[in-house]
């Protein structure tokens, strides 16, 4: 764990160095390479750059869906200098969006999605967690797994990756309901408040 300190610390000194470039430039070939390969030295994690909220950019060092690497990301998020223009998350923020978005098929090819449509249903376990399955009813002749992508997509901009994976088993994404589920769907954008009245009872 030591070593992994120091190598989180070195990592935040080199992102010091090159803060200001990488905010000028979020295409700079030569610095997303380097991001790129520094990051995967910590550990099986990703990263994201992007707008932020409180400041102008965003570096996102993301478990990637994996609830056994969330601790780690906190800990090379806490572990984070203060970088003039730059705030820091430990796993992808909720979303301000109209939920239509972009993503690449797992063929290659560019798939646009206007997510607003779907619905849901929630199952709830007793230790409050919860499967869902999604309606992706205006998304047709895609593969299950850019399905779930585009799934996980949608729940991570609606609740944010962290809670999520706190929330959230068993992910299912279909084209259709079945007509036993689709008698207790709601609209996708009530997933975050309805979460929050369950979690509230």
């Amino acid at each position: 764990m030591e070593d992994h300190q120091d190598q989180v610390i070195e990592f935040w000194r080199w992102f010091q160095t090159i803060a200001n470039d990488l905010a000028a430039n979020f295409e700079n070939e030569r610095l997303v390479a380097e991001l790129d390969a520094r990051v995967s030295q910590l550990g099986d994690v990703l990263w994201e750059i992007g707008p932020g909220k409180a400041e102008e950019n965003a570096l996102i060092i993301t478990p990637d869906g994996s609830r056994d690497w969330v601790p780690v990301t906190q800990h090379i998020v806490a572990l984070a200098p203060r970088v003039a223009g730059w705030e820091f998350h430990s796993a992808r923020p909720p979303r301000d969006w109209d939920m239509q978005f972009s993503i690449e098929g797992a063929d290659g090819t560019h798939l646009d999605i206007d997510a607003r449509p779907w619905r849901y249903v929630l199952f709830k376990y007793p230790d409050n967690t919860f499967d869902i399955v999604i309606e992706e009813r205006n998304l047709h002749s895609v593969s299950d797994d850019d399905r779930y992508a585009a799934a996980v997509v949608v729940l991570d901009g609606a609740l944010g990756e962290k809670r999520r994976l706190a929330l959230l088993g068993g992910i299912e994404a279909v084209e259709t309901l079945s007509v036993e589920c689709a008698h207790k769907a709601n609209p996708i954008h009530h997933l975050a408040q309805h979460l929050n009245s369950l979690e509230a009872n």
